[in-house]
């Protein structure tokens, strides 16, 4: 999807240069795809390294999207008394934007993939939920939820719950601990 918003925003760039359409701010239209080329990256090297959605492009569709949305009130309030020539850069950033929000989506609804377990957790073992969350449901507590309803329903017991993350275990936080006393 990010790869058809960068299109179509070249596209839009595209009918702007060639087309000889006077634009208020000409940088606008040349930055939008020099912003999008880096998002297609990014998504790209985040999916390959990590088990998360992207942060970032989930921060980023939603404000883009808000911005478009003034940018085009304004425009068409600028342009109130010959709307025919704000048309084509109309249809085209609205194209990009709803590229972007259902890029947004995908990403949102990012897919869960198993995790290669390591031969010393058994099958008894539970994932911490932290490591697949992305930044609405950290911020959020969302990934708790099924624990939640869980607790709810039914008394939880040792085996529901999930395994500490590597950072949050008590020989790595000695060991940072021991640290931090060396450095004073």
């Amino acid at each position: 999807m990010l790869g058809a918003a960068l299109s179509v925003s070249l596209a839009n760039l595209a009918y702007i240069l060639f087309g000889h359409v006077r634009v208020p701010v000409l940088r606008s239209y040349i930055l939008e795809p020099l912003a999008l080329l880096p998002a297609i990256l990014l998504t790209h090297t985040n999916h390959k390294q990590t088990r998360t959605s992207s942060s970032t492009l989930l921060l980023f569709w939603p404000t883009y999207a808000v911005a478009l949305l003034v940018w085009g009130r304004t425009l068409i309030t600028i342009h109130s008394e010959d709307i025919s020539d704000v048309i084509v850069p109309l249809a085209l950033r609205s194209a990009v934007a709803l590229f972007g929000l259902f890029s947004f989506g995908l990403e949102l609804l990012a897919p869960k993939f198993e995790p290669d377990l390591d031969e010393e957790f058994d099958e008894t073992h539970v994932e911490n939920p932290f490591t697949s969350a992305n930044v609405f449901s950290r911020w959020s507590f969302g990934y708790m939820t099924p624990m939640l309803e869980k607790g709810a329903k039914e008394y939880i017991t040792d085996k529901d719950l999930p395994s500490l993350l590597k950072q949050d275990q008590a020989a790595e936080l000695g060991q940072k601990l021991t640290a931090a006393l060396t450095k004073r």
